[in-house]
């Protein structure tokens, strides 16, 4: 029950007891007794009483009818009071229920209640939003820290990125190093095998068939050759060996010239490269020259 039934129930006994009792009171305060006169004796002979009168008769029945008056009005006082409270209790009873009725399957919370509800609210809001701005500061501060280790991570991971990219070159040079010194060895069978043929062709004890089958075969050597960026070099003569590179002298002539003295004669055998990548020159064989050198 609500609290202010609660304290509008002492009220209604309080205001029941007065209306009870205001009869009664209102009634002594009207009948006030009257005084009888004491006879004064006198010396005189015994009077004889006289007659009773009809004043007196008057007067008995008066009382009869003021008792009578008296009990009427606090019989109807009392069924008045409990009435006015029955009514008072009825109302009350139905104001506290219609303000407890159910409408729609929701109940329609009183004031009171209404209130300390939101002050509860109030302090769980309050208190969610503590939590919530602790979360949020949690949050940031891990936001933060994510982002500086997701710095590092990018950092390192960078550096790793280079460090294969460095490892995949390295690796790349390796393999084609590796791949070039194979395909080096397999050149240098051709090349061996060119200048026997060569050889077999510049022979003067070499018939005319076996030239001519050299020269088939060097046809296809030269062909293999150019297929595998293979090219021949040789020096001319009368260049000086200060300008050239890759050569190897196999045979000088002396001179009292100075101006020959490392002059080139001729070219004895032609030099062989190899077309790298970047247009790089693989030397695969030196040219041997014979130059003059100094008496």
């Amino acid at each position: 029950m609500s609290k202010y039934l609660k304290i509008s129930l002492p009220v209604i006994a309080v205001l029941v007891i007065m209306i009870s009792i205001s009869p009664i009171i209102f009634t002594q305060n009207n009948e006030s007794p009257t005084a009888t006169p004491t006879p004064t004796a006198t010396p005189t002979a015994t009077p004889t009483p006289p007659p009773i009168s009809n004043s007196t008769s008057i007067s008995t029945t008066t009382g009869a009818s003021s008792s009578n008056t008296f009990l009427v009005v606090l019989g109807t006082g009392l069924i008045l009071s409990l009435i006015v409270s029955l009514l008072l209790v009825f109302a009350l009873n139905k104001l506290y229920k219609w303000r407890r009725k159910i409408d729609g399957g929701k109940s329609i919370v009183l004031p009171e209640v209404h209130y300390e509800k939101m002050e509860s609210i109030e302090s769980d809001v309050r208190s969610t939003g503590s939590l919530i701005q602790k979360l949020g500061n949690h949050v940031s501060s891990k936001a933060t820290e994510t982002e500086k280790n997701f710095e590092e991570f990018l950092s390192l991971l960078s550096k790793l990125q280079n460090t294969v990219e460095i490892k995949d070159a390295e690796i790349q040079r390796l393999k084609e190093g590796y791949d070039n010194k194979l395909k080096k060895d397999s050149v240098m069978i051709l090349i061996k095998l060119r200048d026997r043929v060569d050889y077999f062709i510049n022979s003067e004890s070499s018939s005319e068939d076996l030239i001519k089958a050299c020269n088939g075969i060097l046809a296809v050597i030269e062909h293999e050759l150019n297929a595998m960026d293979v090219v021949s070099f040789d020096f001319d003569s009368g260049v000086s060996i200060r300008e050239i590179d890759d050569f190897e002298i196999i045979e000088t002539v002396e001179t009292a010239d100075q101006e020959k003295i490392g002059v080139v004669i001729r070219t004895t055998k032609n030099g062989y490269y190899m077309k790298g990548q970047d247009d790089e020159k693989i030397i695969l064989r030196k040219a041997e020259i014979e130059c003059y050198k100094e008496k």
